[in-house]
């Protein structure tokens, strides 16, 4: 048992036609969500983007203390075995989004990483309204 401290969430969009999107992506873990969105005047989720999102400590993100995982509720990696670890799309009107790559790294107080990873080496899939919006990561 062990404090989170810091998440690290890599997105790849796919590099496909009409794969980038404006809708709103949440990353659930150890039993609570956070939105996805970076801070300042970027265009998130486009076609062929890579970002690399940070919550909690050195955050990235924007609204960091709203999506804190040592705040306002400290989150534990013991909550990481009784909680789903997924990625939740929510297309409003950004239309579907192609995702290529997902990888999460759960940085804990003594600094040790668990990392769990989706799609890669040449898979991706379509989250939308009509496709589905969950990719379980666990």
């Amino acid at each position: 048992m062990a404090a989170i401290r810091r998440l690290e969430l890599r997105l790849v969009t796919g590099d496909r036609e009409d794969a980038g999107t404006d809708g709103d992506v949440f990353l659930a873990v150890a039993g609570r969500e956070y939105n996805v969105d970076s801070q300042g005047d970027v265009n998130d989720f486009e076609r062929n983007s890579d970002r690399t999102y940070v919550f909690g400590e050195g955050a990235t993100v924007l609204r960091p203390q709203e999506n804190d995982p040592r705040s306002p509720w400290q989150t534990d990696t013991d909550n990481l075995r009784f909680s789903p670890i997924y990625l939740r799309f929510e297309p409003g009107s950004g239309g579907d989004w192609n995702i290529e790559r997902v990888e999460l790294t759960v940085v804990d107080a003594q600094f040790n990483g668990t990392h769990f990873d989706r799609l890669g080496g040449g898979a991706n899939l379509w989250l939308g309204e009509r496709r589905g919006k969950y990719l379980y990561l666990r």
